[in-house]
C-alpha cells in the first residue's frame, strides 16, 4: 500500500466523491438557472442602464461567478483533505492532523459560506423533489423544521455542535490511545 492510496485503493474515499459529485452537480444546475436569469435581466435593462447608468446585472452576474468559484474552492478543499496522503499521514503525524482541521473548518466553512450554496441547490434539484419538499413544509411539521433549523442557527447552538462534533470525531483516537496506554482500565 502506497500514500497516494488508502487500503481500499482510492485516492479519495467513494462516498467523499459521491457526495462531492452530487453537491456540484445540484449546485451548477441552480447556478446556471441563476445566471441565465440573470443574464435575461440584464438584457431588458440594458436601455434602463443607458437612461440610468446603473449597472447591477453586471454586478449581479460578477457575484454569482464568484460563489461559484467560491464553492469549486471548497468542493477542492474538501478533496484534498480528505485525500489518501492526508487522511493516512494524519494518523501518523500529529501536524498533519492539525492542517487537515484547519483545512475543514477555517478553509472550507468560510468558502462554502460564500458560495451561498442553499438557492443554487434548492433550484438544482428536480421539479417534482422541490414540489414534494413545498408540500411537505407547508404541513405541520414544516413549521417544526422552521423552528429547528432557526434554532440551529444560533451562534451558541451552533458552537455547541462544532465542539460536540470535533469531540466525536476524536474520541476512538482517545479511546484507542487509552487502550493502548493501559488507561481504560482506571475509566472502568
Amino acid at each position: 500500500m502506497s500514500i497516494w492510496v488508502d487500503a481500499n485503493g482510492w485516492p479519495v474515499p467513494p462516498t467523499v466523491l459521491l457526495g462531492c459529485l452530487v453537491a456540484e452537480v445540484l449546485y451548477f444546475r441552480g447556478w446556471r438557472v441563476l445566471v441565465k436569469a440573470e443574464q435575461r435581466r440584464t438584457a431588458t435593462a440594458k436601455t434602463a442602464t443607458a437612461l440610468t447608468g446603473s449597472h447591477v446585472g453586471v454586478y449581479q452576474w460578477n457575484s454569482w461567478l464568484w460563489r461559484g468559484i467560491f464553492f469549486l474552492c471548497a468542493i477542492f478543499a474538501l478533496l484534498l483533505a480528505s485525500s489518501a496522503p492526508i487522511d493516512i499521514l494524519s494518523s501518523r503525524l500529529f501536524w498533519v492532523h492539525m492542517i487537515q482541521h484547519l483545512l475543514l473548518l477555517v478553509v472550507i466553512a468560510p468558502l462554502l459560506v460564500a458560495g451561498a450554496p442553499l438557492l443554487p441547490m434548492w433550484l438544482g434539484l428536480p421539479r417534482w423533489t422541490r414540489r414534494l419538499v413545498r408540500a411537505s413544509a407547508m404541513l405541520k411539521a414544516g413549521s417544526a423544521f422552521n423552528r429547528l433549523g432557526h434554532w440551529l442557527r444560533q451562534p451558541a447552538v451552533s458552537c455547541v455542535l462544532l465542539i460536540i462534533g470535533t469531540w466525536a470525531w476524536h474520541w476512538p483516537a482517545l479511546y484507542d490511545l487509552a487502550l493502548t496506554n493501559g488507561a481504560i482500565h482506571d475509566w472502568c
